[in-house]
């Protein structure tokens, strides 16, 4: 989402008709651009709204209050799952992308053109998971399953109808568990369940879930929670405690719990291929998912080859280091900060690079010591009509002993990278449903691309050499990574051929590990690593084309504002912004 007339005087006349009729032409032209204009509007609203439906998790994140934007708020259910769910939001898309497409881009507003282009590329992609639905997986250790607990845990409670909804939603768990439990026996028997392995990490993370139910988060955090709500007394807020406890108990616990013991039933149904690729139809979900996941839509082949260059230059800036520097940046120590620190430290530093971002409030938090996510932080995008309060958790389950690892991840997480381009993005968002599509490629990209290129750089401490090459080091492992998940899902190389590259670098037991993360969430580095190297070379062409009329400030301003969306739309945004500057 993009006459004149000359005549001698008896033609005096008809100039003034012709002239009047080009006018009226001209007012008709503008009538009919204003109907697309409105009318591509309530389509986009229209799509919202459907989005907002679905199911009231996302639309709670999403909007707070859904009717003061014009919109319906949806049930208190978690939605539908499944083959079936799933081929239906294929069909859906598909139908979508037809009424998208009827509209006349270049009668609509330059916004309104965006959000077209942004609208087209996800549409296509979700309508092209149809027939693929057996290829996902909701129960990895990075999956939807495991994520419940926490998104639960940040549900708003803003009144006493966010309470009801809440428990709502917890009462909804067996059913929708159920569901999940259908997918997987589906999967089974389609011979697309998970490996031996897989199952394994997916039945640890469920379980610390549940590991011991009188003390979950969900619990222990409730009654604090309910605090902040002004139209409950305090034998409201006992009776919603009670209610929370004997929901969690009865209906949450026994949910993940049947779900586990489903899981390991179907453990006679291991598939023997973790890679996606080894089959037509798992090739053709993993170059979907790819094209999800980075918003880049070439083929595999000329990705990997991409890939591999960047790895090499990365190798070629480390090539010819002397052993002092290798030594002094991998033995580098840093004042001692909190989190919250770092993140203010890292506000004030990339403040010449990135717009002042004001007005902004952040908190930085543990993760419960029962949560089953394996990242090291998150980042918790706040609702569009929210009050601006933004959430950084960091994962106490995983003690680092490495205070750059910890820098660098606030740097992900906070500022300048997802809380600063979500804040940025928010503020200049034109349309509601840009909030549905996603495009990690994006998102994580830009996360990452920050992280590497300045959460090093300004690291507190004078040794800049050293924190050059722990970039360049950082970033060649995540790359090498992202050839791993190719090589892993394309269908290309044998399992064997995978791991025998992989112990080059990582020797016998980390080619194992790698592989096993690879292909536990296929794509999931994709995202990181390949949506980075895409901003970067963005990044440089502007700079190469512009040379000293070039504003990093200005380049970030407008990328951060960009909001999500594919390589392609990104090459347009930023060939717009160079020729802004000629």
């Amino acid at each position: 989402m993009h006459t004149v007339y000359r005549a001698r005087r008896p033609a005096a006349l008809f100039l003034c008709l012709a002239l009047l009729v080009s006018l009226l032409a001209g007012c008709a032209t503008g009538s009919q651009d204003r109907a697309q204009q409105q009318n591509f509007n309530a389509f986009t609203h229209r799509l919202t709204q459907q989005s907002l439906a679905a199911d009231k998790m996302s639309e709670h994140f999403i909007l707070l209050d859904p009717e003061a934007r014009g919109y319906t708020s949806g049930p208190a259910t978690w939605g539908s799952v499944g083959r079936d769910s799933w081929e239906q939001a294929a069909d859906q898309s598909t139908e979508q992308l037809k009424e998208l497409r009827a509209f006349k881009r270049e009668a609509l507003t330059e916004s309104q053109q965006l959000v077209y282009d942004v609208l087209e590329d996800y549409l296509q992609v979700q309508a092209d998971y149809a027939g693929l639905a057996l290829y996902y997986e909701y129960c990895s250790p990075n999956g939807l399953v495991n994520q419940i607990p926490l998104l639960l845990s940040e549900y708003a409670l803003q009144d006493s109808g966010d309470v009801e909804d809440y428990l709502a939603l917890l009462g909804d768990m067996p059913r929708y568990f159920g569901e999940i439990l259908l997918f997987e026996q589906q999967k089974a028997a389609a011979g697309t369940f998970m490996t031996t392995a897989q199952l394994d990490a997916a039945l640890e993370a469920l379980t610390t879930n549940v590991r011991d139910p009188q003390q979950n988060a969900l619990i222990t955090t409730f009654s604090q929670r309910l605090e902040a709500i002004p139209d409950t007394d305090e034998q409201q807020r006992q009776q919603y405690t009670q209610r929370n406890s004997s929901l969690v108990l009865e209906q949450v616990v026994p949910a993940y719990q049947t779900l586990i013991q489903g899981l390991e039933a179907l453990r006679p149904s291991c598939s023997q291929h973790a890679g996606l690729g080894t089959t037509k139809q798992g090739k053709a979900y993993y170059q979907n998912l790819v094209k999800e996941k980075t918003g880049y839509y070439g083929r595999l082949d000329e990705l990997e080859d991409l890939v591999d260059r960047a790895i090499a230059k990365e190798m070629q800036a480390m090539a010819g280091t002397d052993e002092n520097t290798i030594e002094r940046a991998f033995a580098l120590t840093l004042p001692e900060m909190a989190p919250q620190q770092m993140l203010e430290d890292l506000q004030e530093k990339t403040a010449s690079s990135f717009p002042p971002l004001s007005g902004v409030d952040c908190r930085v938090k543990e993760l419960p010591t029962d949560s089953a996510i394996p990242n090291p932080a998150l980042y918790i995008i706040p609702p569009i009509d929210g009050s601006g309060a933004n959430v950084v958790y960091v994962n106490p389950n995983l003690e680092s002993s490495d205070p750059v690892a910890d820098y660098t991840t606030i740097a992900h997480e906070g500022y300048p990278g997802h809380l600063y381009q979500t804040n940025m993005e928010m503020r200049a968002r034109t349309d509601d449903v840009r909030a549905f599509t996603s495009f990690n490629g994006y998102s994580e990209g830009w996360a990452t691309y920050v992280e590497y290129g300045y959460g090093y750089q300004y690291l507190p401490t004078d040794d800049k050499e050293a924190t050059a090459l722990l970039a360049h080091n950082s970033f060649a492992s995540l790359l090498l990574y992202c050839k791993a998940d190719i090589m892993a899902h394309s269908g290309d190389y044998s399992e064997q051929e995978v791991i025998a590259s992989l112990a080059t670098i990582f020797g016998d037991d980390g080619a194992q590990a790698v592989y096993q993360q690879v292909t536990d969430d296929p794509g999931t580095y994709l995202s990181y690593g390949v949506g980075a190297l895409l901003i970067r070379q963005l990044y440089q062409q502007a700079q190469k084309e512009l040379g000293k009329e070039f504003d990093e400030s200005a380049f970030h301003q407008m990328f951060a504002s960009l909001g999500g969306c594919s390589y392609e739309v990104q090459k347009q945004q930023v060939a717009s912004f160079i020729e802004s500057y000629k």
